[in-house]
């Protein structure tokens, strides 16, 4: 292997690392406001969404692919407790 190899190995480690604590910030964050994101008219659902969307390109191993499938599954949660009250108020008239 030769050294150029070796150094864009340790960059793209570097950046993999470094993508992955994005990730895991942005999910700590999705899960620490998870009942602020669940209430129904909030704006902050289509942030973190964006947020998620920004940083999908960036995802190309099974490693990252895992934590955004989580963040997904995290913001479906958080999405379909919204429709579940409008639906709840809706039928309440």
């Amino acid at each position: 292997m030769s050294e150029s190899q070796k150094m864009n190995e340790g960059n793209a480690a570097t950046s993999r690392h470094s993508l992955r604590t994005e990730m895991r910030s942005h999910l700590e964050a999705l899960l620490d406001r998870h009942e602020e994101l669940s209430k129904v008219g909030t704006e902050k659902v289509s942030e973190m969404r964006d947020k998620s969307n920004a940083i999908f390109p960036n995802v190309t191993h099974n490693r990252e692919r895992l934590i955004d499938a989580i963040i997904i599954k995290e913001l479906a949660s958080v999405v379909n407790h919204q429709v579940c009250t409008c639906a709840h108020e809706c039928f309440k008239m």
